[in-house]
């Protein structure tokens, strides 16, 4: 048997070690996935802000903004003085039979940040775990009456069973078990939801307990109207239906204001999902907010108060890590900063498809967090198909994969610049600065996809192409 690694030996290990590791004992495919770019051939020694810091002495611009974490950056200073401070003292972290302050106190602060009576907060450690306890609790508010619970046609909700269950992604590309009496409508459609609550009202009686939506969807970069996101309001209202949001990845100023949802003057769900940017980068925490009316119908009385619960509710260092950051938030004024980024954003990204006519076609977002859509077909490409095995060949949207995924690559290596690739549907090429970035390192991001396009696609593919499938 081999010997334990030890937590210091763990900071030595090298790319190869960590790659014959991953193998046995992680997962194989992920390495050969992830080898196919530059970046998944390194290791990170450290991060700070917006940078990385690679083990070779690279120092890389991150602009995938932690898939969502990286609101405040790296490591930024105040959340990890925040922890230290934490465990200097030896703070207690978790104690059923006590009550926590830390948790008071985060809960206060969320109701203080957001509209109308979102007062009761419960905190867990996934965005999936946080629209689970919302299902529930919207479950549990029509006390069993109801059985159907609407999600939209391009929504992503989490990989847990349940959350699967109300996910149409195609990045859950796996028939699980599901929760029963889901059904969907289409995206931002009014039209479409009323035939789904019409489909599921029976002898004029409505069955729909919930429904859940991203008022800005992560995936798809797509967003819901003002128009649909009040027509949806009023309607929930007029039929008695819980109404979620689910802001896992689009809150903590990411889209524009706290929430996305709070663009609209005079809307609030009755239930608010967090997670993601909520822990400042440092810590595992998500979250849901109710309505006083919500919490009290559901789970205020004795018999079930502690009706949903787990280990690690209120952590005491999460929840001081997520008081802290949130402090930091409006501190260093994230929703003005956003309003200014999401300027830069869209004026760079327009130029590049003025520039680009024939490889972009569109970009869209909000704040901090853009998507670069390509064209789909190219028939200069046709002849690349003819390297790639069989077996990935037959891959949806293979070529726009690889020309999304060619141009990241070789932002990576030329400009030592991160950037990300949406894998389901249109593929965007995905660029999300934290608040830590300024608006210059936005402007470099993007005149990097500019040099890197002026080189032809066809040249990006085939090297990218060569590098992967022929190595």
């Amino acid at each position: 048997m081999d010997k334990l690694i030890t937590s210091l030996e763990s900071e030595d290990l090298d790319y190869d070690s960590v790659v014959d590791l991953y193998k046995k004992y992680v997962n194989s495919t992920y390495v050969s996935l992830l080898s196919s770019f530059p970046f998944g051939r390194e290791l990170v020694e450290s991060a700070e802000g917006p940078y990385l810091n690679m083990k070779n002495g690279e120092k890389v611009l991150d602009m995938t903004g932690g898939i969502g974490v990286l609101s405040h950056g790296h490591n930024h200073k105040r959340i990890i003085d925040a922890r230290i401070r934490f465990q200097n003292k030896n703070k207690m972290e978790v104690h059923k039979a006590f009550l926590s302050q830390y948790v008071a106190a985060l809960s206060h602060n969320l109701s203080m940040m957001l509209p109308n009576d979102l007062n009761i907060s419960y905190f867990s450690n996934s965005g999936a775990e946080a629209n689970e306890g919302a299902i529930k609790m919207a479950y549990k508010f029509h006390d069993g009456s109801r059985k159907t619970i609407l999600h939209s046609d391009i929504s992503f909700h989490g990989k847990t069973l349940g959350t699967a269950s109300v996910t149409a992604s195609k990045e859950v590309n796996y028939k699980f078990p599901s929760i029963s009496n889901t059904d969907s409508f289409d995206y931002n459609s009014i039209d479409s939801l009323d035939e789904a609550i019409q489909k599921n009202t029976i002898g004029g009686k409505c069955d729909i307990y919930a429904i859940i939506v991203e008022p800005f969807s992560a995936s798809t970069l797509k967003e819901c109207s003002e128009e649909f996101l009040l027509y949806l309001r009023n309607k929930c209202d007029e039929l008695d239906i819980i109404l979620i949001f689910d802001e896992v990845y689009s809150g903590y100023f990411k889209t524009g204001g706290f929430f996305n949802f709070m663009r609209v003057k005079n809307l609030s769900p009755d239930i608010l999902t967090m997670a993601k940017s909520f822990g400042g980068g440092k810590s595992s925490i998500s979250g849901f907010t109710s309505t006083d009316r919500v919490f009290d119908k559901s789970y205020n009385s004795p018999n079930y108060a502690n009706l949903h619960s787990s280990t690690y509710y209120g952590f005491g260092e999460e929840c001081y890590t997520a008081i802290e950051a949130l402090n930091i938030a409006v501190d260093e004024k994230y929703a003005e900063k956003a309003e200014l980024y999401d300027e830069v954003y869209k004026t760079k990204l327009q130029e590049l498809i003025d520039k680009y006519p024939d490889i972009l076609t569109s970009y869209s977002g909000s704040g901090t967090y853009f998507g670069l859509f390509f064209k789909k077909k190219f028939s200069t490409l046709e002849s690349i198909a003819k390297l790639l095995p069989l077996e990935i060949a037959k891959t949806e949207n293979l070529m726009l994969k690889i020309i999304v995924g060619s141009v990241v690559a070789e932002v990576y290596e030329k400009h030592n610049i991160l950037l990300f690739v949406g894998l389901i549907d249109d593929c965007p090429l995905k660029i999300s600065s934290s608040f830590a970035h300024d608006e210059s390192l936005i402007v470099k991001s993007i005149d990097a996809i500019d040099d890197v396009l002026s080189s032809g696609i066809l040249t990006l593919v085939t090297k990218f192409v060569v590098n992967k499938f022929t190595s």
